[in-house]
């Protein structure tokens, strides 16, 4: 993805939080997650697989995450999100609805360094911004994709400051209560 398509990703998707109202996705769920999470600047080759659970409660507007990367058997890193869904829309007539919202995240990245994939060590921070499908398949079953954007710093134990960008796509599960 090229950084002007980056830019107007985000430029559409806080045009889209600005025109609909915000809606918080009501009750608490539980749920797991997987997918891939696309290192877009500063990643040579390989792709982290990403593995999460995520927790919503009916105290709080935010959907939180913990997940972990792996390298193939090795771990390369661990962290959270929180984000908020800011709607919630039925595609047409469709079981689909789409979703939107801002959030945050952060990251720890071991050392990793293989044939195929190399990162960096530290702290990775930054705010993201997702969109995803999702739909229910019972009344308290939600299946859902969803990509997000997450441009931010990598504190480097060797390096200093390194920009990054992530861009996480998963595929999940929820149970609501």
């Amino acid at each position: 993805m090229s950084s002007s398509r980056g830019r107007l990703f985000i430029v559409l998707t806080l045009l889209l939080c600005s025109v609909f109202p915000s809606k918080v996705h009501a009750g608490s769920g539980i749920g797991v997650e997987g997918g891939a999470a696309l290192p877009l600047v500063h990643g040579n080759g390989g792709v982290p697989i990403m593995l999460g659970v995520t927790f919503k409660s009916d105290k709080l507007p935010l959907i939180m995450e913990g997940r972990l990367q792996l390298n193939g058997s090795q771990v390369s890193g661990g962290g959270a999100t929180a984000d908020i869904w800011l709607n919630d829309i039925q595609i047409g007539c469709s079981i689909f609805n789409f979703y939107y919202g801002p959030g945050a995240t952060v990251l720890y990245h071991n050392s990793v360094k293989t044939d195929d994939f190399e990162q960096s060590t530290g702290l990775f921070v930054a705010p993201r911004v997702f969109a995803g499908i999702n739909t229910m398949l019972t009344s308290f079953t939600e299946m859902y994709m969803q990509v997000a954007l997450e441009p931010g710093i990598v504190f480097d134990e060797s390096e200093g400051f390194i920009f990054r960008i992530n861009q996480p796509i998963s595929i999940g599960i929820r149970f609501w209560f």
